[in-house]
C-alpha cells in the first residue's frame, strides 16, 4: 500500500497582547512567518468606566471600536482592509459567530469584547488550503495595521467613558504541509476583504456604486443604515432593489426582500440588522449544495452595484474577493 505523501499539522499561537489606553490608538503588529497562515484573530476586550451616562448602546457596538484593520504583505500588497462592522457582515461564511459582548450605557464599570477574524482560507471552498498564505519563501514582512476608534463610537449620546483595563490580543492559526520533496505547496489564489461606505443622499433608482472585485468576486454584503443616525435600517425599507452589472452584463437583479428570502436559508449564523448578501458561491441559496467558487472578473471590466432607494441612506459594503496566482 502506498503511504500518504504529505504531512499536515496545525498550530495555534499568541503573537502578543497590547494595552489600549486612549481613543484612536494605532497598532502595528508584525506577524511571525511560518510555512502557511490559515487565519489571524484580533480579540479586543476589557473594562471601561462610564462617568457620564450615554443615551443608548449602538447596534454592533463592540465591533464599532475597530475603525479599520489592514493586512499588508511585503509593505505593498493589501490583502484585507475592512472596519469591524464590515468584517462582522462577512462572518456569514463561518459556521458560528464569535463571542461579542456589548458594553452598558449606564454609569459605572462595564466590560465589552469582540473578535475580529481574518481568514486566509474560506471553510466552504472546494479546497480551502489553496488560499493559505505561504510565508516561508519570498515574504519580507507581514503586518497588521490596526486603527482603533473611540469608546464613544459604541454609544449614542454625549456620554463620557474612560479606560480601566482594555487590551488587544492577536492570535494565529498556522498550517503546515510538507511534501515528500521537502517543499511547502504554493497557494493558487489569495482571498481579500475590502470595505467601503457609500452615502446615498436621496431617493432614486439605479444609483451607482463601483465595487472592489480583484479578478474574482465571491460575495457582496450590504448593510443599509439610516442616514441621520448611522444605525441599521431594521425594516429594510430604505433600499428596495439591487443590481450588479459588469460591462453591460446584469448578473444580479433582485428586490431586497427576495434576496433576504434566499439569505434566510443559506448561512449558519444570523445576519446583522439591515444586512443582505449577494453570494456568487453556491452555498445553499438555490440548490443546497455546500461549496464555493468565485465569479471571474476581467481586469478591463468595471463592476457596479446599482441601488434603488426610497430615501437618503448609507450603505456599508463589504466584499470577499479573490486574486488568482496560478498561471493558465
Amino acid at each position: 500500500m502506498k503511504s500518504i505523501a504529505s504531512n499536515q499539522t496545525r498550530g495555534f499561537r499568541l503573537v502578543g497582547t497590547y494595552p489600549i489606553t486612549q481613543d484612536n490608538q494605532q497598532l502595528l503588529v508584525d506577524i511571525p512567518r511560518g510555512p502557511h497562515i490559515e487565519s489571524c484573530v484580533i480579540r479586543i476586550r476589557g473594562t471601561i468606566n462610564v462617568t457620564t451616562i450615554f443615551t443608548t448602546v449602538r447596534n454592533l457596538s463592540s465591533y464599532l471600536f475597530m475603525r479599520n484593520v489592514q493586512w499588508v504583505l511585503n509593505s505593498n500588497v493589501t490583502l484585507d482592509s475592512v472596519s469591524g462592522a464590515q468584517l462582522r457582515q462577512l462572518y456569514v461564511t463561518r459556521r458560528q459567530q464569535p463571542v461579542a459582548t456589548a458594553p452598558s450605557a449606564a454609569l459605572g464599570a462595564t466590560t465589552f469584547e469582540a473578535s475580529f477574524i481574518l481568514d486566509r482560507a474560506l471553510m466552504d471552498m472546494v479546497r480551502p488550503k489553496d488560499s493559505m498564505l505561504k510565508t516561508d519563501v519570498g515574504i519580507s514582512n507581514n503586518q497588521l495595521r490596526i486603527q482603533l476608534g473611540a469608546l464613544a463610537d459604541m454609544y449614542t449620546g454625549a456620554g463620557v467613558a474612560t479606560y480601566t483595563n482594555v487590551s488587544a490580543s492577536v492570535y494565529l492559526t498556522d498550517y503546515q504541509e510538507v511534501r515528500t520533496n521537502g517543499q511547502t505547496p504554493a497557494p493558487m489564489f489569495y482571498v481579500k476583504r475590502n470595505g467601503q461606505r457609500q452615502s446615498l443622499p436621496s431617493a432614486g433608482n439605479g444609483q451607482q456604486v463601483k465595487l472592489n472585485t480583484g479578478n474574482r468576486l465571491r460575495m457582496i454584503s450590504l448593510q443599509q443604515l439610516i442616514a441621520a443616525t448611522g444605525e441599521p435600517d431594521l425594516t429594510y425599507t430604505l433600499v428596495n432593489r439591487f443590481r450588479v452589472q459588469r460591462a453591460g452584463d446584469t448578473r444580479v437583479d433582485m428586490s431586497v426582500l427576495d434576496l433576504l428570502s434566499l439569505n434566510s436559508s443559506t448561512y449558519g449564523i444570523p445576519m446583522a440588522g439591515g444586512q443582505s448578501v449577494i453570494d456568487f458561491a453556491n452555498t445553499g441559496q438555490i440548490s443546497g449544495v455546500r461549496y464555493s467558487e468565485f465569479w471571474p472578473i476581467p481586469s478591463s471590466a468595471d463592476t457596479y452595484l446599482l441601488v434603488d432607494t426610497t430615501a437618503a441612506s448609507i450603505l456599508d459594503i463589504a466584499t470577499i474577493e479573490g486574486v488568482d496566482l496560478a498561471m493558465a
